[in-house]
């Protein structure tokens, strides 16, 4: 219920990582495009904290910083999954303090996907770095 899109992909990818407890799961969405990625599964913190050093990060430049950041995604894309499953646990166990059709509101609000902020946050995201880029 709190997952929405892609449920098929995500319960065996949980439940293999309880079953050998592990942190470790490849997602190649969360490697690609990891900031939206997380915006786009409501892990709205998670995203705009990775946005902000990827800003930083080119505010600075260098080859280094690249490397850092190319690091950085490769971390996210084998740890994505279990930070989106501690993420839906959380959620969980919030929405199950709640009653009746609270429970189907909360999951509404707080669990899927949403394309509409992951749009917004690409294009300002392209505007911002194209302004700074020329300022």
């Amino acid at each position: 219920m709190l997952i929405g899109q892609n449920t098929e992909y995500y319960v065996p990818k949980f439940n293999d990582m309880k079953a050998h407890n592990t942190k470790s799961s490849w997602n190649w969405c969360a490697f690609l495009f990891t900031p939206y990625w997380m915006i786009y599964r409501k892990m709205y913190g998670y995203g705009g904290a990775i946005l902000g050093g990827m800003f930083l990060l080119l505010l600075i430049g260098g080859l280094f910083l690249s490397l850092v950041s190319l690091a950085a995604y490769i971390v996210f894309g084998i740890l994505g999954n279990y930070i989106y499953m501690q993420t839906l646990e959380k959620k969980a166990l919030q929405m199950n303090m709640l009653t009746g059709g609270y429970k189907t509101e909360y999951a509404n609000k707080k669990g899927g996907t949403n394309t509409t902020a992951t749009v917004l946050t690409i294009i300002g995201y392209a505007i911002l770095t194209t302004i700074i880029q020329f300022a």
